[in-house]
């Protein structure tokens, strides 16, 4: 055998060793660095080691792929919750145009408040702003509405398409999850079709794969394309909050996560979902401590206190947009 010909034969077989620990993405590229728009850091090492460890064959931490499942928040986790969360903001602008367009109609609540600009009524009605602008509506002409608002209308602050305002670093690590074979679900205390329509316009997520509070709907008509049912309520079955995230998740997946990701009190009970002797599990909560690129929430804003004591009581991973991300949002809004 010649030099040259043993020389190549070497840098095969190191190629060959080395080539699982540099990885490679589901495109087909090398990919050294799989978390790119995350900076450095014990957050993002977690992480990583994590998913290296429950996709390893072997590994004392390895998690069969039928129960690789990630789960996570979507307003304030994956995309910004400031100052009206997605499914408020475009519930205030129909009520605005609804108020604009009928005096009679702004002169009660909620149009009122959608009129003169009072976010205080609407968030503390949450649920009567929201349901009342779209009951009657059918599913898909509020899902379309969903997709065309958030294609054509600009946050009030970043002057950005709202389709623009999920965080790269969240979308990044979902990408990063599903290329080791996870299973990602999107569990929102949002409108459940609300959430489909969002997630698939910004990601292209199933809709299988989306869970959030169930609005109340009814068959009108059937129709060659199949059923046609309208919007009749808000909620039917538990709120998809706090202890109703893990009851649904139950319900709907019949296992729960290994990984799960939230960023307000509303997540804990999701977070703590993860807790198994079975496998092992990561927690996240994403801090918002970025008043220049996003916002700072202040700990007030939780019904309940010691938002960063529960989660170092619990073991859970503390994620500071402003140390842990190297960017947020794109650079410009196309």
């Amino acid at each position: 055998m010649k030099f040259n010909e043993k020389v190549m034969m070497v840098l095969a077989v190191v190629f060959v060793i080395l080539l699982p620990a540099v990885g490679y993405s589901a495109g087909g590229q090398v990919n050294d660095n799989p978390l790119s728009y995350w900076n450095n850091g014990d957050v993002k090492h977690a992480i990583v080691s994590f998913v290296n460890a429950a996709t390893t064959p072997g590994s004392k931490s390895f998690v069969p792929i039928e129960d690789r499942l990630a789960t996570f928040d979507m307003d304030g986790t994956i995309a910004c919750e400031k100052p009206l969360w997605l499914e408020m903001a475009i519930a205030k602008e129909q009520l605005k145009k609804i108020a604009g367009e009928s005096p009679s109609a702004r002169a009660n609540q909620p149009y009122k408040a959608a009129y003169e600009g009072d976010d205080a009524f609407l968030i503390d009605n949450f649920l009567l702003a929201m349901a009342t602008p779209f009951t009657g509506w059918t599913v898909t002409s509020y899902q379309r509405h969903v997709a065309e608002f958030m294609t054509t209308n600009q946050h009030p602050r970043f002057n950005m398409k709202y389709k623009d305002l999920f965080y790269l670093p969240m979308l990044q690590l979902i990408d990063y999850l599903e290329s080791k074979d996870f299973t990602v679900y999107i569990v929102s205390g949002s409108n459940l079709l609300l959430v489909r329509s969002a997630c698939y316009e910004k990601f292209g997520q199933e809709s299988s794969h989306c869970i959030g509070t169930i609005a109340a709907t009814t068959v009108i008509d059937y129709a060659e394309s199949g059923p046609q049912l309208a919007i009749c309520g808000y909620s039917f079955g538990p709120s998809d909050v706090e202890e109703g995230k893990v009851q649904n998740i139950f319900d709907l997946i019949g296992k729960f996560p290994v990984l799960a990701f939230g960023n307000t009190d509303g997540d804990f009970e999701m977070l703590m979902s993860t807790d198994s002797d079975k496998y092992p599990h990561l927690s996240l909560l994403l801090n918002h401590d970025d008043d220049e690129r996003e916002y700072s929430y202040p700990e007030k804003e939780y019904k309940r206190k010691n938002w960063l004591g529960t989660a170092q009581e619990n073991g859970w991973r503390v994620v500071s947009m402003k140390k842990d991300f190297k960017v947020v949002f794109p650079s410009t809004s196309e």
